[in-house]
């Protein structure tokens, strides 16, 4: 059992992670587009 929530929560902080990189490259792209 421990293992299958320690396996859930990566694959939580995985998301996490694909998000805020999304994010990132979001407003990097809206500041571009802004300064262009």
């Amino acid at each position: 059992m421990p293992q299958a929530v320690s396996w859930l929560g990566y694959e939580l902080t995985v998301a996490q992670q694909k998000a805020h990189a999304t994010d990132v490259m979001e407003a990097f792209r809206r500041c571009a587009v802004r300064t262009a």
